[in-house]
């Protein structure tokens, strides 16, 4: 149990940075958006170039946004993002699908191959997968990070996050260079599973484990997101 929570708060962080990112502070009243180039086409992100594709996810999740910026000053980044929320208004599910390239003026390349070195299969497609944690809010996260922009585009439609929340992300590296990426986050409310685990660890009883929790949360995931070919 005591492992348990010790990962949870060790993995409880924002999303991706680009791994030659710096870290400075930038104010959400200085990021320059662009022209999202990809759109939404009911519970679905339909891309026409990097990659030509079509994300889908379940048809009940309610599209909040997109938005497309650069990311820490390094890369091309654009983000759309998906809810699936109680009658409270409070986020149950998320999905944030994610297109990234490094701008023209770097040479920086992903290497998800070392940080990232494990794999699945969805539909034809290699994806570096990785659970993890991540808090509704983090006082560590940059206002030009992809973290705060998927929680801005969360907030701004009205709806509310949970304190903490489990996260798969999936990331395609889909062309020679590895400069471009496709990111795919998968989110789900863990405040209920949280709150168990801490009135077992109270009582001192058993509760579930980091292993245990990991494997069905990527089923899941993997359940959910579907990648298309464009029609």
């Amino acid at each position: 149990m005591k492992n348990m929570l010790v990962a949870a708060v060790a993995l409880a962080a924002g999303l991706s940075a680009p791994a030659n990112a710096q870290d400075q502070s930038a104010d959400a009243e200085e990021i320059v958006t662009m022209e999202p180039m990809r759109s939404a086409e009911g519970a679905s992100v339909v891309s026409l170039a990097d990659p030509e594709i079509r994300v889908r996810v379940p048809e009940n999740a309610t599209y909040v946004g997109a938005v497309r910026w650069p990311l820490y000053g390094v890369a091309d980044a654009e983000i759309h993002a998906f809810v699936e929320a109680d009658e409270h208004g409070l986020v149950q599910r998320a999905y944030l699908v994610q297109f990234e390239q490094y701008l023209p003026d770097n040479d920086y390349a992903y290497n998800y191959a070392e940080s990232n070195p494990e794999t699945v299969e969805l539909n034809g497609h290699t994806l570096h997968v990785r659970p993890g944690f991540m808090r509704a809010v983090n006082p560590n996260s940059r206002a030009d990070s992809d973290g705060a922009q998927f929680r801005r585009l969360v907030t701004d439609a009205g709806y509310r996050l949970p304190t903490y929340m489990a996260t798969v992300r999936f990331v395609e590296l889909f062309e020679p260079t590895l400069r471009k990426e496709l990111l795919i986050l998968y989110v789900e409310n863990m405040d209920p599973v949280l709150t168990q685990m801490g009135g077992a660890m109270m009582e001192g009883r058993e509760g579930v484990t980091f292993a245990e929790l990991m494997p069905p949360l990527i089923g899941r995931a993997m359940e959910a997101v579907s990648l298309e070919p464009i029609d």
